[in-house]
This record gives structure tokens, C-alpha cells and sequence, in this order.
């Protein structure tokens, strides 16, 4: 399956949907615009990804990495989206990467929403080089605080990958804490793969571009 491909995989089994949908920011927003899409880029039952898409979605991932050449020594998934995903990398390395070189965070439930705890599952030793892994990438506030989950037990982060960037400063954010984003996808790739394959129209394409933009004049307005 070539990236094009499982592009249209993932828009066909619905783990990315166009319409009207709620995100998490209309907890405090309730009348903030619906969002014109929706990826939902998890496992069953919170998600749509099948094993099949997530062990392709591994390779894909894995083959960016060792196109770039980055150098790491350690994996990590951030909680709880990336775990799978990074599982499914360890696999994709076909041996070389073992399971033990494979690291876990965790996240826990507060008044405010959720925290990444400062503690690690695995082996490690302080000075090593981590990759955190995770599905997709808005803004960069969730990574950088595994980042500093990681930093704060010594280890060192450089770059990050992702499978989607929506392309909503997410990847400035992480540069400046000295990390570079990869991705499998812009946002502006996956919707020109959709309206150059009848998924979407042009009219829709305009309006997930146009969403942010319409999101900020509204908190600009409504704060």
C-alpha cells in the first residue's frame, strides 16, 4: 500500500469524515464553528483504525525515519493514540528495533482534563535518545508536555513523528523547544489526495483550510 492508498483507506473506513463535528474545544465553546472534519485516527473501540491500517501505518511511519536517517535510541508513544502506532513501528523495524526499546507514558485524569505523568514504563538510561510517536498534530501543547516528561528523566527528544499535521502551528510550537516535526501527511496532502479522488469537493476543501481562521475570529470575539 503506497501513501496515496492508504490515504483513501483511511477516508473509507471512516477514520477521516467531513461534515459537522464537535471538538474538544467545544467543551468550553459550545458555540465555537463545528469543525468541517474529523479524524478519529485510533484503535476499535474508541477508533476506526483497523489492526491491518495500524501495522501499515507502523511502515509508513518507519520508512520516514530511515529515509531521514534520524538517529534514535529509544521509542516512546504518546498516550494514548501513539502507543499502538509506536507497537506497530517496533514491528515495521523488522528486528532492528527490539520490544524492550520501546517506552510508555501515561496520562491521567484531573479537574481541568488530562496530564502526561512525569513517570516511565521500560528500561532506559538517562542521556539516551527517545522518538515520541503519536497520530496526529494540531497544536503542539500535548507533545511538548511528554517532551518534558521525557526531559525531566534525561532523556534527550530531537525530533517527533506524527501521521497528520493539520497544519495549525503545531510544528513551529515544537521548534521552539529545539524538536523537529515529521509527518506521514499534511492536512494540504490528504485533501488534495480526497478532491483529486472524488472524497471531497473543491467547495469542502476551501472550507477545512479556511476553519482555523474561522475558529480564531470567534475566540478573538467571544473570549
Amino acid at each position: 500500500m503506497d501513501k496515496k492508498a492508504l490515504a483513501l483507506a483511511l477516508f473509507n473506513i471512516g477514520a477521516i469524515q467531513f461534515g459537522q463535528f464537535e471538538l474538544k474545544m467545544h467543551e468550553q465553546h459550545p458555540k465555537a464553528p463545528r469543525s468541517p472534519i474529523y479524524l478519529n485516527l485510533r484503535i476499535s473501540p474508541k477508533g476506526k483504525l483497523t489492526d491491518e491500517l495500524v501495522v501499515e501505518i507502523g511502515e509508513q511511519l518507519f520508512d520516514i525515519v530511515d529515509m531521514e536517517d534520524l538517529y534514535y535510541q529509544r521509542i516512546v508513544g504518546l498516550p494514548k493514540a501513539g502507543n499502538p502506532l509506536a507497537e506497530a513501528f517496533i514491528i515495521a523495524s523488522d528486528g532492528i528495533l527490539l520490544p524492550e526499546e520501546l517506552l510508555y507514558l501515561e496520562k491521567e485524569e484531573t479537574e481541568t482534563g488530562r496530564r502526561i505523568l512525569p513517570e516511565i514504563e521500560g528500561v532506559f538510561q538517562r542521556g539516551e535518545i527517545v522518538l515520541p510517536i503519536d497520530d496526529l498534530i494540531t497544536r503542539a501543547d500535548t507533545k511538548i508536555e511528554g517532551i518534558k516528561a521525557l526531559r525531566s528523566n534525561g532523556l534527550l527528544v530531537t525530533d517527533c513523528i506524527v501521521l497528520v499535521d493539520r497544519e495549525q502551528g503545531g510544528a513551529k510550537q515544537l521548534a521552539e523547544h529545539d524538536v523537529q516535526l515529521h509527518t506521514l501527511y499534511t492536512m494540504t496532502e490528504l485533501l488534495n489526495i480526497y478532491v483529486e479522488n472524488n472524497c471531497i469537493t473543491k467547495k469542502m476543501q476551501q472550507k477545512v483550510i479556511g476553519y482555523q481562521k474561522e475558529v480564531d475570529e470567534y475566540l478573538k470575539t467571544n473570549s
